[in-house]
């Protein structure tokens, strides 16, 4: 019989690591009352640093046209379409072609082929490796493999939808 540390099992639709210590706080079944960002918003799309990245070498470029209007310097503000994401308007340090950055890829985010894991269609990218939190539940994360990942043993168990 395997090691309840090592086992996983189904409990809903997040994932938390296994190995990790309710003592320490390094894990919360419950209380959990910290800032990490909430699950329900991160499965919708809603990454906690906004939808910044670049594509195609062009940066800072945003999945949505408000961001990129609140982002810009230019009075008024404004924004340009650059194929499916927008770029603010009057930024002195922006890049058309030439960014050599490490920001993510906006196709990363909404964009390009999704893969499956347990049901859950998500891209894969860091945004699926950032722990979230629900109902005072801590560390979570949307998949098994990102849950695995973060885990001192390789196995995780899945929480309940909340």
């Amino acid at each position: 019989e395997a090691s309840p540390v090592n086992a996983s099992h189904q409990m809903g639709d997040y994932f938390m690591p296994n190995g990790l210590n309710m003592t320490d706080g390094s894990m919360f079944h419950g209380g959990y009352d910290g800032d990490a960002p909430n699950c329900t918003d991160l499965a919708a799309g809603h990454h906690p640093n906004g939808t910044l990245c670049q594509d195609n070498k062009n940066f800072p470029m945003y999945l949505t046209e408000e961001e990129a209007i609140a982002a810009s310097a230019a009075d008024p503000k404004a924004a340009h379409q650059m194929g499916n994401y927008w770029m603010p308007n009057g930024l002195a340090d922006r890049h058309h072609g030439d960014y050599e950055g490490d920001a993510r890829e906006c196709a990363s985010l909404g964009g390009g082929s999704p893969t499956s894991d347990h049901g859950h269609e998500h891209m894969e990218d860091e945004a699926w490796m950032v722990a979230c939190q629900s109902s005072g539940n801590f560390p979570l994360f949307l998949t098994e493999t990102s849950a695995n990942e973060a885990s001192p043993v390789n196995a995780s168990h899945q929480m309940g939808d909340y």
